[in-house]
């Protein structure tokens, strides 16, 4: 089976894929295209929040503000970051959705910018702590379970972030960030066509992915070789 997805507006072409499987698998193939359509559409497939509101909306909107702020990747971004998600948990406290961006701040601190002049392993602390608690509130937002797998990752703690990587991917298979994270730490362990199955399976959603995705597909080759 092959489909393809165009801009009904000018015809031109957004993504295609080819699906070579069992016909038993025909209803598997049938839900991975539309949660990657749906991907691409702008909608990602995912279990429905357990409440709406006024202050759940701003939160969200403070969360989603705070990730487009981070995007040119620096000291400064990841501040911007950090302020939306205070935000989001004033507007919200008990959504998880500062908590996640308060987590993925303190992880990049721990990871980028606090090698010198402050403490790593405190940042890294304190992410989990974010992270965890986005968990408590929202055990069913792959988000929260991708920020804390990314956290074990960075703390060597392999096993636990597979298990939460795995857990994000149930929760959201349609995101090529979460696929092509996790495979890195199948890299680390020696999944390695595990781990290229998965950065073949992100590419396939997002014809458009960032240049990293081959990074990692380089890496899967030469651990193959």
């Amino acid at each position: 089976m092959t489909a393809q997805l165009l801009n009904a507006h000018d015809g031109s072409h957004v993504w295609a894929n080819s699906y070579n499987r069992e016909i038993a698998d025909l209803f598997v193939v049938q839900e991975e295209i539309i949660r990657t359509l749906a991907d691409r559409v702008g909608v990602r497939i995912e279990r429905p929040l357990p409440e709406s509101g006024a202050a759940r909306v701003s939160a969200l909107r403070y969360y989603l503000m705070g990730r487009a702020a981070k995007e040119d990747f620096s000291l400064a971004g990841n501040e911007r970051l950090r302020q939306f998600s205070l935000k989001a948990i004033e507007a919200d406290p008990n959504s998880q959705f500062g908590y996640i961006g308060m987590a993925w701040s303190y992880r990049n601190d721990s990871v980028f910018w606090h090698k010198q002049e402050n403490d790593p392993d405190e940042a890294l602390k304190r992410a989990a702590e974010y992270a965890d608690k986005a968990i408590l509130l929202a055990p069913d937002d792959a988000n929260a379970h991708f920020a804390r797998a990314q956290i074990h990752s960075e703390a060597g703690e392999v096993e636990q972030a597979i298990a939460r990587y795995d857990r994000a991917i149930v929760l959201n298979p349609s995101d090529p960030n979460i696929l092509v994270h996790s495979a890195g730490v199948l890299l680390n362990v020696g999944r390695i066509d595990e781990a290229i199955d998965r950065i073949e399976l992100a590419m396939g959603i997002d014809p458009f992915y960032p240049d990293w995705f081959n990074w990692q597909m380089g890496l899967g080759a030469l651990r193959k070789a």
